[in-house]
């Protein structure tokens, strides 16, 4: 799969969007451990975005 692909754009995209979301969770508290459940899908998303790269 090529690495300017859609759905690689799409994995970039949606790992900067959740990055986001983390600095306003971090910085307003952690309602419910929200912080981590959104690092884990953001470390996701970017691990699926360097395997497609590679490939």
């Amino acid at each position: 799969m090529p690495a300017s692909g859609p759905v690689c754009d799409w994995s970039g995209s949606q790992a900067n969007v959740l990055g986001l979301w983390l600095d306003r969770l971090i910085e307003q508290g952690d309602p419910g451990d929200l912080v981590s459940m959104v690092h884990r899908q953001q470390a996701w998303l970017e691990l699926l975005r360097a395997r497609m790269v590679r490939d």
